[in-house]
């Protein structure tokens, strides 16, 4: 899996996906994190905003992520890709443009379950940076983070960005 995720980042289709986004702390900073990914365009992830070093994403309500439709509860799958993609996003801004990384290990701890028909928020911050690995943590939540659904904590391979990806950003 890992290989062929790789494989998929280095093409140029991977490439395509990739979209600048200016940075809030340094405006002549610009990363290549991928907001529309296939898989996360697929679930109606979106980037609600940046705050800080945090990215807000929102996962649109939706009745075909449903995993029990008795009592309007999401797949736990689905909240556990927002997570990732989360995490993943504010450390791939951490280590930006020369650097870019991959999921290694993501824990989640589900709190309780959503409210039927109510859109997911999470956010994502990278809270330490080694040579070789990023640390992240997030929750995710409907209004309030001090009302959590799930909260995370992952660990991301840092490795150099591949050269095309340094050519695109200047």
């Amino acid at each position: 899996m890992v290989g062929s995720r790789r494989r998929w980042l280095l093409s140029k289709r991977a490439l395509s996906y990739a979209t600048p986004l200016m940075t809030g702390s340094d405006p002549t900073k610009a990363d290549l994190i991928p907001h529309d990914l296939p898989f996360n365009s697929h679930l109606g992830i979106r980037l609600e905003r940046r705050e800080g070093e945090r990215f807000l994403y929102r996962l649109p309500f939706r009745d075909n992520l449903v995993g029990d439709p008795e009592r309007g509860l999401l797949f736990g799958g689905v909240l556990f890709a927002l997570l990732d993609y989360a995490l993943g996003a504010a450390c791939a801004q951490a280590v930006a443009p020369d650097r870019v990384v991959a999921t290694i290990d993501l824990r989640l701890d589900y709190a309780r379950g959503n409210d039927p028909g109510r859109d997911v928020l999470a956010f994502g911050e990278c809270y330490r940076l080694t040579q070789q690995i990023a640390f992240a943590r997030g929750t995710a939540f409907h209004a309030q983070e001090e009302a959590p659904l799930a909260s995370a904590q992952g660990t991301f391979m840092i490795y150099d960005a591949p050269p095309e990806w340094r050519e695109q950003q200047r």
